[in-house]
């Protein structure tokens, strides 16, 4: 008798489609050259031109709404955008919602205000003087900044508040998007590792940032002539909670990428961001944490059963091995409960025959393949959803500790695609 896994991977082999020249289209790396996109470093993020290859493997059209229900960076609605198609992002993170929100105005910015108040901004960040302007008492700040830097931060963070609202936003991401170039530490996988380095002045790096900004509007509104914007919105609200949520028209098309199951906690890996604008004190930053889809080792256990019984497999399995970590069968168990019911949720929102196209990336714990790819396409297959193929994009490598103790066995990187028809029998 197949277990649960196997069974799995039998039914679907036959949907794999090994389309590997995707491999940069999946990740960050595919918007280093993109404007506008490349501003902000959002490392979880995938490429734009992954979504207009989407968009024309979907045939959509300004007629269509698309939907991303982890917008991160904004990636999906800022190409939909630019294609004339009307969108919408759900990002429950403060930063990932304000980025995408501010990202997908830009379009409207006028360049002549853009500019004027650049320089209005360079003249007063040098007489302002501190109100009683603070970072919340989170540890990390402490060591990830030198006392001078934060005073400068908290400058130029007060500077921009006393800028007109239209382009406020704006200069603010652009402050956020150099906020780790000047401190102590560097986005490392699931931490922020500190490392020791001569920090350049905040005026030095966010000129720079703003001269790569203000060409990138150039190219921009030249490539727009004039044409009118789709209907954009951003929703600082769960994905969990989609049905809760009123969007204009029922979407046509989910173009996303979900948290992976690879126990990066973004609270973490963005929480200087998070302190400089988003977060009170470090309650609220717990309560963030907690609040974030379960696919970090904090994850918490809410009386949830596998919902799939390759879940359960898997939890058995890992329950005769010895954890690194003994919260992570909790972050399994959680993610995927938590993912079941983002399906649930969108199978209440979809138009009938929507499209669906979800990046996600396999994993391996203490020696054991969890094909996240597979686990999900069977679970939306309760909902109403059906998987026309399993786009593998690359096969990833493991751990050297992994390698190590198990031996070197690829994973998976893929994008799922479904098509959905609504059932009368939905829970």
């Amino acid at each position: 008798m197949l277990t649960s896994c196997a069974a799995l991977e039998q039914k679907y082999s036959a949907l794999l489609e090994e389309r590997l020249g995707w491999r940069s289209l999946v990740s960050y790396v595919g918007n280093r050259n993109e404007p506008v996109l490349r501003w902000f470093r959002y490392k979880e993020s995938f490429s734009a031109e992954l979504v207009r290859r989407l968009i024309v493997e979907f045939n959509l059209n300004e007629k269509d709404f698309i939907l991303d229900p982890f917008s991160g960076l904004g990636t999906t609605l800022y190409t939909a955008q630019g294609e004339g198609i009307p969108s919408a992002g759900v990002d429950l993170l403060p930063l990932s919602a304000f980025v995408a929100d501010t990202l997908t105005k830009v379009r409207t910015l006028d360049l002549d205000e853009v500019s004027r108040n650049y320089r209005i901004l360079i003249e007063n960040v040098v007489k302002e003087k501190l109100n009683g302007e603070k970072f919340p008492d989170v540890p990390i700040i402490s060591r990830a900044f030198t006392e001078d830097k934060i005073k400068e931060l908290l400058l130029w963070r007060q500077a921009i508040s006393k800028l007109p609202s239209e382009v406020q936003d704006f200069f603010m991401l652009l402050l956020l998007s150099v906020v780790e170039s000047v401190s102590l530490t560097s986005k490392d996988g699931q931490f922020l590792r500190l490392i020791q380095r001569e920090t350049p002045d905040i005026k030095t790096v966010f000129s720079k940032k703003y001269s790569q900004a203000y060409n990138d509007l150039l190219s921009i509104k030249t490539f727009q002539h004039g044409a009118i914007l789709p209907d954009t919105h951003v929703f600082p609200r769960d994905a969990r909670k989609l049905s809760e949520l009123s969007f204009p028209k029922a979407p046509t098309a989910v173009i996303t990428s979900p948290p992976y199951l690879n126990r990066y906690d973004y609270s973490r890996s963005y929480v200087l961001e998070l302190c400089l604008n988003f977060i009170k004190d470090a309650e609220h930053l717990k309560e963030i944490r907690h609040s974030l889809l379960r696919s970090h080792i904090e994850s918490k256990r809410n009386g949830d059963k596998p919902p799939h019984e390759a879940v359960a497999e898997i939890l058995d399995l890992l329950s005769t091995k010895s954890m690194n970590n003994p919260k992570i069968p909790d972050m399994i168990l959680g993610y995927f409960a938590d993912m079941n019911e983002v399906i649930i949720q969108l199978s209440r929102v979809l138009m009938e025959n929507a499209k669906v196209a979800v990046v996600v990336g396999n994993v391996r714990f203490e020696g054991i393949i969890i094909p996240v790819d597979m686990i999900l396409s069977d679970m939306a297959e309760r909902f109403g959803f059906h998987t026309e193929k399993i786009v593998i994009t690359r096969y990833k490598g493991n751990s050297s500790q992994q390698m190590g103790k198990y031996g070197r066995e690829k994973v998976r990187e893929s994008v799922l695609i479904w098509s959905f028809q609504k059932k009368s029998n939905k829970k």
